[in-house]
């Protein structure tokens, strides 16, 4: 029994002594997480950082998006991409927290800062501003707080009156500005004569329309002045401008002095209106009254028209009242008394210059016609500055039917031509017709006359020519009348010129005929004009420009021709087409196909240069005025050009055909083409002497 107790205690000791031998268990520490702020928010671009609690300290934590394009996250740095939302996640063990983060677009930020804050611009000049703005790209808007001194737009400054403006540049919400002040102009005029008024500034000039300041429609310098005139029939003040300081021109030569000056109209008509021109009259006076000491002219002698005139008008000759004192130019005025229309004039660049009286043409000027002062016409008589063979003007008569006196001239001091022998004299002149059968409607071309005379009454120590010597067509005729063998009445005294009459006393029609450069010149008696072609058929003999087409400018050459006394010239430095239709057809029935030529004369400066053997040309001869039809015609490239005159005979016989053969007794059209090429520098071209002539009879 002891025995038994004893094993059974043992047992016990032994198995409480194993228990007591055996380790405990590893308790693995419970692990806490939390994130601040839980709910963010932030604009594109920014950054923000989530802070992350964990226990037991140490503990690694992991950090992730929802959606990274919207936010990343690294290391609890969150960083803003675009617009929306994600939610930031921390991870510790198996905890998580998460921060709700809301992104939205950052608002722009606007800077903008100008090249200048201050700034000092004269009267009509213009200055740049340079805004510089972020983000790049960002539109400006521009403007001025006083626009009647200072307008601005795209950055450039238009400085108008003295005074001051803030001139402001916005972008987005922000704004920047630049104080303006505008200075009176400091005129600098290196323009030629005496400048009596550059028109740069309005000041001190009156007007009865609305005066202002245009600095965009100009002649020079920085403005011109413009009135708009109201519609009215009283005596109306166009300008008006009296010095406060006389100008000084007596440096210029009273003799040759030039009122000279830039006329803008909007429309001339309304100047006339009340149907007297003449009532429209500029002055220039050395007295603060009117019609005082002062030199005047109608403006009838302007030969004005719609836009742009540059207007010279001569002292001597012109409408005075009493002496004007060139030292003490004291105002200037323009008025109209007749009825005047609502319109716009505008005048720039006022100022007087000299102008020789006397051209440099040869032998001795009668008359160059550029003024009509001492003229007399019973037409209505004005000087027309766009239509003239030299100088600045020519004269021109409006002739109504059955008047008598086309143009007179009576001169106060007689004109000295005793350096011309007599035996050579001829008169030289231009005239132009606008309708030359006028002259002629009583059948009777021979009571017209032109004299030249040293006495102060008709028909006495005079020279006369009939004008059927003439052989006048419409337009430019330069005319060459022989002293010796002419109609005489008396023996004319050389060197005491003081007359020249034009008569008509055969019904004449209602016209207009233009006069200019009236000389007596020395030829000899074989003369300077070359002899015609006396077995030709002539086409034109090139010495007027009346019924040609040119797509240049097209002109007479009186020097450099071949027959009779010009040719016809052009320069251009591409194409030329030269197209003839004649008024009355040629009859040319005696030239032959077989023996028959077109025959002439032309001139090129550079045969090469307008690359002839090209091709593409023709000179064709018709029977009608269309292209192509009824007609002669043949290769340019045949003619075979060299540089200066060459004489060109073109059978009849090598000519293709082209919309059926000519009527050779009717010819009326010439055309001479070369298209297709284009040189550096213009290449001039000469035609003369066009006929149909049969060779080898």
């Amino acid at each position: 029994m002891k025995k038994t107790v004893g094993l059974i205690l043992a047992a016990g000791l032994t198995l409480l002594g194993l228990a007591a031998c055996k380790p405990e268990p590893t308790v693995t520490p419970s692990i806490t997480l939390s994130v601040a702020p839980t709910t963010l928010s932030l604009q594109v671009g920014s950054t923000e950082t989530v802070t992350a609690t964990v226990a037991p300290s140490g503990t690694e934590v992991t950090w992730t998006s929802s959606d990274e394009s919207v936010a990343t996250v690294a290391g609890g740095v969150v960083t803003a991409v675009k617009a929306g939302k994600a939610t930031i996640t921390a991870k510790a063990g198996e905890k998580t927290a998460t921060c709700e983060v809301t992104v939205t677009e950052a608002p722009v930020q606007y800077s903008i800062t100008l090249s200048d804050e201050i700034l000092s611009i004269e009267a009509g000049s213009t200055a740049t501003l340079t805004a510089t703005v972020l983000p790049e790209g960002t539109p400006v808007q521009w403007g001025s707080t006083n626009e009647e001194v200072a307008t601005v737009e795209g950055g450039v400054i238009s400085a108008l009156v003295p005074g001051t403006a803030t001139i402001t540049a916005s972008a987005g919400t922000i704004t920047a500005q630049c104080i303006v002040t505008v200075t009176e102009k400091v005129v600098i005029d290196d323009g030629e004569g005496i400048a009596i008024d550059l028109c740069e500034s309005n000041n001190g000039w009156q007007t009865s329309g609305e005066l202002v300041l245009d600095m965009e429609n100009k002649t020079q310098g920085g403005a011109s002045l413009s009135t708009t005139m109201t519609e009215g029939d009283q005596v109306q003040i166009i300008f008006q401008k009296p010095f406060e300081t006389p100008v000084d021109a007596s440096s210029i030569d009273y003799d040759k002095a030039v009122l000279s000056m830039d006329v803008w109209f909007e429309d001339v008509t309304k100047l006339n209106l009340g149907g007297n021109l003449e009532a429209s009259q500029f002055e220039i006076s050395s007295n603060e009254n009117n019609d005082q000491d002062e030199v005047s002219w109608p403006v009838s002698e302007w030969n004005i028209k719609n836009g742009w005139n540059h207007i010279e008008l001569r002292f001597k000759g012109a409408k005075t009242n009493d002496q004007i004192n060139m030292a003490q130019i004291k105002r200037i005025r323009w008025y109209h008394a007749a009825k005047i229309g609502s319109t716009t004039i505008k005048i720039d660049d006022i100022r007087i210059v000299e102008r020789e009286p006397e051209d440099q043409g040869e032998g001795v000027a009668i008359d160059l016609c550029e003024s009509t002062a001492g003229w007399q016409s019973e037409g209505e008589l004005t000087l027309d500055m766009e239509n003239k063979v030299q100088g600045g003007a020519s004269i021109s008569t409006n002739l109504e039917q059955g008047k008598v006196i086309i143009f007179q001239k009576p001169f106060e001091t007689p004109v000295d031509a005793s350096s011309i022998n007599i035996d050579k004299a001829v008169l030289s002149m231009d005239v132009w017709f606008e309708d030359v059968t006028k002259l002629n409607l009583g059948g009777n071309l021979e009571a017209s006359q032109f004299e030249i005379s040293s006495n102060a009454e008709p028909d006495q120590e005079e020279v006369s020519w009939p004008v059927s010597e003439w052989n006048i067509q419409n337009g430019w005729n330069h005319l060459e009348l022989r002293f010796k063998g002419a109609k005489t009445n008396g023996q004319i005294n050389m060197s005491q010129i003081r007359r020249i009459r034009w008569y008509h006393v055969a019904n004449i029609g209602a016209t207009t005929i233009k006069l200019d450069n009236i000389r007596i010149v020395e030829r000899d008696a074989s003369s300077t004009e070359k002899p015609s072609d006396p077995g030709a058929v002539y086409i034109t003999h090139c010495e007027d420009v009346t019924g040609w087409e040119h797509v240049a400018s097209l002109g007479l050459d009186m020097d450099n021709h071949q027959e009779g006394k010009a040719c016809l010239s052009a320069s251009a430095p591409g194409p030329f087409v030269w197209i003839f239709n004649l008024e009355n057809t040629v009859d040319c029935s005696s030239i032959t196909k077989e023996k028959g030529h077109l025959s002439f004369d032309i001139y090129v400066s550079n045969a090469a240069g307008m690359k002839l053997n090209d091709g593409n040309g023709q000179i064709e001869i018709s029977s009608t005025t269309k292209d192509d039809d009824a007609e002669y015609c043949w290769d340019i490239k045949s003619l075979n050009l060299k540089d200066g005159w060459n004489h060109i005979d073109l059978p009849l016989s090598t000519a293709s055909v082209s919309g059926g053969e000519p009527n050779m007794a009717a010819i009326n059209h010439f055309r001479f083409y070369h298209v297709g090429w284009e040189t550096d520098s213009p290449v001039a071209v000469k035609l003369d002497n066009i006929r149909m002539r049969n060779l080898g009879q």
